[in-house]
């Protein structure tokens, strides 16, 4: 019973984001923000994989579209390859010659 609930949930916080968008919004400009964008794919995934464990494969197939052109909307873009010119030169290792010499006497201590 607890996932029925989950995807009843998941479809009415989708009206309700859809609706507030639509109230709020001015009536040409009904595009959502990228934070919408990312929670309709995150619903939208959610209501797929809840489909698709039932058995209907259409209705899921259709959701899983809907949250695909969500996450292109959210971010078109790949992620920027990772580059090694941004990270500083290393510093020169440095390197401390920490013997004692013969020449040096050792200080006697005055014991109490």
């Amino acid at each position: 019973m607890g996932q029925w609930v989950n995807a009843w949930q998941w479809r009415s916080e989708i009206a309700l984001v859809r609706t507030a968008l639509f109230l709020i919004g001015a009536p040409h400009s009904l595009e959502p923000s990228p934070e919408q964008h990312h929670f309709f794919f995150d619903r939208y995934l959610r209501l797929s994989h809840y489909h698709r464990q039932h058995g209907h494969t259409a209705r899921a197939t259709h959701l899983f579209a809907k949250a695909r052109r969500h996450w292109i909307a959210f971010d078109p873009d790949d992620p920027p390859p990772a580059m090694a010119a941004v990270m500083p030169i290393p510093r020169p290792p440095i390197f401390t010659w920490a013997v004692a010499t013969e020449g040096e006497q050792q200080r006697t201590r005055k014991v109490a």
